[in-house]
């Protein structure tokens, strides 16, 4: 699964199959559901749009031994940081560790605004002495506005 909403749910959010929960319910606090996207699977097919409910973590995570957790890339987002406006053109890096090879690379995020967002990842290498760098997994994520 490219998305997963890790839950019991069969179908998904939305009727999506490719989407699972996962949901904590620490004491006397409102259900957290965290959305996972295997950015490994979305490099080969970046057609999927992510529709999400809102408030939830997103997390992003390249499996242990992923070719493009190797190249250590960078998660960016337009998704603002708290307090700040939206701008569609102003992505910002994710906070995420290094990638070491003994772990799954991971990455996440907050999310408590509804619109359409973008993240793409972000590696660099060197041939011939000069410095590249590239885009992978360029995707959208939709954040579902709470209509009650």
């Amino acid at each position: 699964d490219v998305y997963k909403r890790q839950s019991t749910q069969s179908t998904g959010a939305f009727g999506n199959p490719l989407l699972k929960t996962t949901s904590s319910r620490p004491l006397m606090k409102k259900t957290q559901v965290i959305y996972t996207v295997d950015l490994s699977q979305s490099s080969v097919d970046n057609t999927g749009v992510l529709r999400i409910s809102r408030p939830c973590k997103l997390r992003f995570y390249l499996p242990l031994g992923s070719p493009i957790a190797i190249l250590n890339p960078k998660l960016f987002t337009n998704f603002p940081e708290t307090d700040r406006p939206f701008v569609r053109s102003n992505f910002r890096r994710l906070p995420c560790e290094d990638y070491t090879g003994t772990d799954d690379w991971r990455a996440e995020i907050d999310i408590d605004l509804a619109g359409s967002f973008q993240f793409y990842l972000q590696y660099s290498h060197s041939h011939s002495s000069v410095q590249h760098t590239e885009r992978l997994s360029e995707r959208t994520f939709i954040v579902d506005p709470d209509l009650r």
